[in-house]
């Protein structure tokens, strides 16, 4: 099939949101089919082409729409910009979608133009809307299928009005193949400077996420309270933006290497010079954390067979269970402290629920996943 992929996202892009329609599109290739993707126009600070950056099929071609970056424009300020970027993507898409057979978007403010030409649709929702709940809900009915990526947005969705029949629930994935074989432990470990018998405790992915606190300084903390009592540990922290790196290296001791945002390879090393991998959350009822993410930084963590911590919330219940984690109340560095401490005593239980976690991933793959989407066509 021809397959169109919409979005309003820069391409390529540094943020997550940009590798996430990279591997979705990288699997469409993979079964069989063929894509062209459809972005805005936007003045780029990332020089490489989208296959190079994301090393991803050569096949994939990107259209860029449009000739003005109202981002980045002076006369359309702060959320101008971005309603002015849909609007003009809305009337110029249709024209050059009527040729394929299947429209995919994870981008709500397309839909209706996409809608309009009555070729199957699918929306993979990332966020809820807040506003328009109903007439969202009746675009999603046109389409012949929505992606949810937690069972809670689904649950929400559906009592909007949606047909339970059209929502799936498909969390984010991940391509095993990049972390089936880790960099040497041993160089990993020396790049990092970590000696030998210290506990290593880290995290990679962003600190903040559309301005909101991801809790890693709860990881910070608990490590600087196991480690004043004596253990020998350190943790590695890997992500930005560069703003919070540096508010994070503040707060940090001598037990916490906080490494900055790293390329992809280098985070690699992160996991292989670890002991123990750690997905925090804070304690929040944001619809985020409780309702919408399906992080990408789990399905790697299950992918090494690194032992791992994570908090207890709703979204990560669709893939985590105690078998294969541990997990611990959101923002509470004294619970996180104990699961910590009790990783580091009983690495035979806790190696056994990482082997268990490599086993299950192997369903979460992005091949896979784009399979079972895209078999209701």
């Amino acid at each position: 099939m021809r397959i169109a992929y919409c979005t309003n996202v820069r391409l390529p892009s540094e943020r997550a949101h940009g590798y996430q329609v990279s591997a979705v599109c990288d699997a469409f290739i993979k079964l069989g089919h063929s894509v062209e993707i459809f972005s805005p126009f936007r003045i780029n600070t990332v020089q490489e082409n989208f296959s190079d950056y994301y090393g991803v099929s050569d096949q994939i071609k990107i259209n860029y729409v449009g000739s003005c970056d109202y981002i980045k424009n002076k006369f359309f300020p702060s959320v101008m910009g971005l309603w002015m970027m849909n609007k003009s993507m809305r009337s110029l898409l249709p024209e050059s979608l009527k040729s394929f057979d299947v429209l995919y978007t994870r981008t709500e403010a397309l839909l209706p133009a996409l809608l309009s030409l009555s070729i199957p649709t699918i929306m993979e929702i990332h966020r809820l809307p807040r506003r328009d709940k109903y007439g969202f809900a009746d675009r999603c009915n046109k389409c012949v299928k929505v992606v949810c990526l937690t069972s809670p947005m689904k649950n929400e969705l559906v009592s909007w009005g949606v047909s339970e029949d059209k929502v799936v629930v498909e969390g984010d994935a991940v391509d095993i193949d990049k972390f089936e074989s880790l960099p040497d432990r041993t160089t990993a470990r020396g790049k990092f400077d970590l000696k030998e018998g210290e506990f290593t405790v880290s995290y990679a992915g962003s600190i903040k996420t559309m301005k909101l606190d991801k809790g890693v300084s709860q990881i910070v903390e608990a490590v600087k309270q196991i480690a004043s009592g004596g253990v020998n540990m350190k943790a590695l922290i890997a992500g930005g933006p560069e703003k919070e790196v540096e508010n994070l290296k503040q707060s940090s001791g001598e037990n916490i290497n906080v490494l900055g945002q790293l390329a992809r390879n280098e985070v690699k090393e992160v996991y292989s010079a670890s002991d123990l991998l750690v997905y925090p959350a804070p304690k929040t009822s944001h619809s985020y954390f409780m309702r919408d993410t399906s992080p990408m930084k789990i399905f790697e963590y299950m992918s090494t067979g690194k032992p791992m911590i994570c908090a207890d919330t709703p979204p990560i219940r669709d893939v985590l269970d105690e078998s294969v984690t541990l997990f611990y109340e959101p923002g509470n560095v004294d619970d996180l402290s104990t699961k910590i401490v009790f990783a580091m005593e009983n690495a035979e239980e806790m190696h056994a629920m990482a082997w268990r976690a490599k086993e299950r991933v192997k369903e979460y793959t992005w091949d896979k996943r784009m399979e079972r989407i895209i078999s209701c066509v």
